[in-house]
């Protein structure tokens, strides 16, 4: 298997196959072949805001929902963060609230399942990322952040445009060399408590987000993290977000370099 070892115009590539390429664009066929077209035209309506996959809401279908999702929950096993919450704060945990729970539903399309997998990955993610446990009692917060985050979270290498797209949904926009030569888990808290912000509103758990990477500068000295630790911590930011994911747009410049940037990602994402 080819890999590539050696740097193209003074890139620094990452040690993964070349052959990923062709993996990821194999992947996308696939799937793709896999949905009828009435499914194909209605994903490619909604991540050009033609139209939503959100169903009508109503207080039967909320109620429903949530009666379910607590069953669900009761499932689940192993859901350490989320019973440490109960623990630690019975009387007064956000994670039992209606606005927390909507979120999750939401984002799911109110199948109670997922929403009950997400939440608990959600919960367990904030503690694996270092939050600690007051992020179980009440909703996470700047302040939360470290002050290393912070410096980090105004170099602006993520930034929340201060518009919506056409059919209204918040824009998180990847921008210059897209943090790559920081640290990733630093990344990931920020790119958490971002998205819960985001969630903050109806319209947006309704309507979902979109992702915009538009990459600029010189990433000739810039080592992308593209191992498996990376992949699953990355995996993991996804399966967890509060938000749904409607749209990622990539624009990248087609060199050896953003293929396999880009096959990495279509690779960490779910067929879903």
């Amino acid at each position: 298997m080819t890999t590539a070892t050696t740097a193209e115009n003074n890139h620094v590539l990452p040690d993964i196959a070349i052959s990923s390429v062709k993996e990821a664009d194999d992947v996308m066929t696939r799937d793709l072949l896999r949905l009828s077209f009435e499914d194909r035209n209605a994903i490619d309506e909604e991540i050009h805001g033609v139209s939503n996959a959100f169903p009508a809401e109503t207080m039967e279908l909320m109620q429903t929902a949530l009666h379910n999702l607590s069953a669900e929950l009761l499932q689940i096993p192993n859901k350490p963060a989320f019973d440490k919450s109960q623990l630690l704060f019975p009387n007064d945990t956000y994670v039992n609230t209606l606005d927390f729970r909507l979120r999750f539903l939401r984002c799911e399309l109110f199948d109670a399942r997922k929403a009950a997998i997400r939440m608990v990955t959600f919960l367990d993610l904030l503690d694996e990322l270092g939050f600690g446990n007051e992020v179980l009692r009440r909703p996470i917060q700047f302040s939360d952040l470290s002050k290393e985050d912070v410096k980090l979270f105004r170099v602006g290498f993520v930034q929340m445009l201060p518009f919506r797209d056409r059919s209204g949904r918040p824009i998180l926009a990847g921008v210059g060399t897209i943090g790559f030569q920081y640290d990733l888990i630093q990344r990931m808290r920020i790119h958490l408590y971002i998205t819960f912000v985001f969630s903050n509103d109806v319209e947006s758990q309704r309507k979902g987000m979109v992702n915009v990477l538009w990459p600029e500068g010189d990433f000739s000295e810039i080592q992308m993290p593209l191992h498996n630790d990376s992949r699953n911590l990355l995996k993991k930011v996804i399966a967890a977000a509060p938000l749904r994911l409607v749209a990622v747009h990539i624009c990248f410049p087609d060199t050896l370099y953003f293929n396999l940037l880009r096959s990495f990602l279509i690779l960490t994402f779910s067929s879903q």
